[in-house]
């Protein structure tokens, strides 16, 4: 099995957008209620070239466009990747972080989906590590379903390649147990 490389939905750029667009415009009201900004404004040597209008409106661009910029960002940077023997977590646009799950030591993988999840096919993917009982989500994935089947395909592939579960037993003891999934006799 080849490594496979995981990015969230695109369905999160336009929740993340909403999500800021709201909370930019109730700053921008609260802040425009509680200042006076085309006073001030005017008191400026700006004030005399270019209208509070017009400034105004290049602000609201220039705020938006950045916003714009930092959600697709934020998503393009953040990935997992999926490889033979461990699950890598990379984000960040700054400060990068990358995180790694061995895949010897996940022992479950579940998914779940909200309503809008189920209607446009995103969810988050749950790993359970074994040793320490933490779990890390990997919220809005596409497909979590799928994902997490990939999962446990890697990590099965992962168990097999270590060897069988067995291989602590000597010779008479596998001859004894008969052929299974992992023994041919």
């Amino acid at each position: 099995m080849s490594e496979r490389i995981i990015k969230k939905s695109p369905v999160v750029i336009v929740k993340n957008f909403l999500i800021l667009q709201a909370l930019a415009v109730a700053t921008y009201i609260a802040a425009a209620y509680l200042g006076h900004y085309a006073q001030i404004y005017r008191s400026l040597p700006l004030s005399k070239i270019v209208s509070f209008q017009i400034a105004q409106a290049i602000f609201v661009f220039g705020l938006e466009t950045l916003i714009i910029f930092y959600i697709f960002f934020r998503w393009y940077k953040e990935y997992w990747q999926i490889q033979p023997y461990q699950i890598v977590h990379g984000q960040g646009l700054l400060f990068r972080k990358r995180e790694s799950i061995p895949l010897n030591q996940i022992s479950s993988v579940s998914y779940s989906q909200g309503p809008l999840g189920k209607l446009v096919k995103y969810g988050t993917v749950e790993i359970k590590v074994s040793q320490s009982e933490k779990f890390f989500s990997f919220k809005d994935l596409p497909e979590p379903q799928s994902i997490a089947e990939l999962i446990i395909q890697f990590k099965q592939a992962s168990d097999f390649k270590n060897g069988p579960p067995h291989s602590n037993l000597n010779l008479d003891q596998l001859l004894k147990g008969g052929e299974r999934e992992n023994l041919e006799l």
